[in-house]
């Protein structure tokens, strides 16, 4: 996902939906897009949020309903799709969410047209939006190759860079490219970095790690040392996409112009 400058006229939505025993939710490559979740539960509220003055999303969908949907989906939001390819012989990608009765869920990803985008498609697209763009938000529910290339061609245009790198790939090339900013659980943490310290970030070129943990505070390590963030007070009936949410509130304060103590805080 890339946030950009555009006409300030232009409305921006998010969606917010309650939380369902189980929910199957249509996604697409490289960013992480605001989500289109079929469930029993009704037509999700719409809200304001006002963060950011335009978005794009990368990635692709496959020659069917459910892409038909999610371009739809993606129009509706004001969410520039131009760079979403479609695939043909290729199904949209899925995630199959089961949600517990404390919040905690299980998601199973079947990848379909995400599997095919390519790191070419991925840097060309990037490198066509560098001189608007303000961040470049990246997952890894595409190719890693397609995830390493727009991480590149952000990084080669001064474009500062957040990576989410979710589900874990274990042969993600750390240290081959430079990340500004990752996201990641206390699982991901753990699985990626162990006990993070600032010269294995500085090994893996990475300037900053956030750790989110739940109703624990937020983990910022950098350089510099660490510093916690309290959580906000909730109570959970669905954690189904609050990484996703984190991640892209954190990009579009950014984006906006918010140092990092307040773009975590928000």
């Amino acid at each position: 996902l890339v946030l950009r400058q555009h006409d300030r006229g232009r409305e921006r939505r998010r969606r917010a939906a309650d939380g369902g025993a189980c929910a199957r939710e249509r996604t697409i490559g490289l960013g992480l897009p605001e989500q289109a979740r079929e469930q029993e539960a009704g037509e999700p509220e719409q809200v304001d949020d006002g963060l950011v003055e335009g978005l794009d999303a990368h990635g692709a969908v496959g020659a069917d309903a459910d892409g038909d949907a999610y371009r739809a989906h993606l129009a509706a939001e004001g969410v520039d799709a131009s760079h979403v390819a479609t695939i043909a012989g290729a199904s949209t990608g899925a995630a199959f969410i089961c949600v517990d009765d404390r919040g905690q869920n299980q998601i199973v990803v079947a990848a379909g047209a995400n599997g095919n985008v390519s790191a070419e498609h991925a840097g060309r697209a990037v490198t066509a939006l560098a001189p608007a763009a303000k961040v470049l938000l990246a997952g890894l529910e595409c190719p890693v190759a397609a995830a390493v290339a727009a991480l590149r061609a952000a990084a080669a245009a001064g474009m500062p860079t957040l990576l989410n790198p979710s589900p874990v790939a274990r042969n993600f090339p750390w240290g081959e490219v430079p990340i500004d900013t990752v996201i990641v659980n206390e699982r991901e943490c753990a699985e990626i970095f162990g006990r993070p310290q600032p010269a294995e970030l500085a090994r893996r070129k990475v300037t900053n790690l956030i750790v989110t943990r739940g109703a624990e505070p937020t983990l910022w390590i950098n350089a510099s040392g660490r510093r916690e963030f309290p959580a906000h007070p909730v109570r959970p009936v669905d954690t189904v996409g609050a990484g996703d949410a984190f991640a892209g509130t954190l990009a579009a304060r950014l984006a906006e112009g918010d140092d990092f103590p307040r773009a975590i805080a928000a």
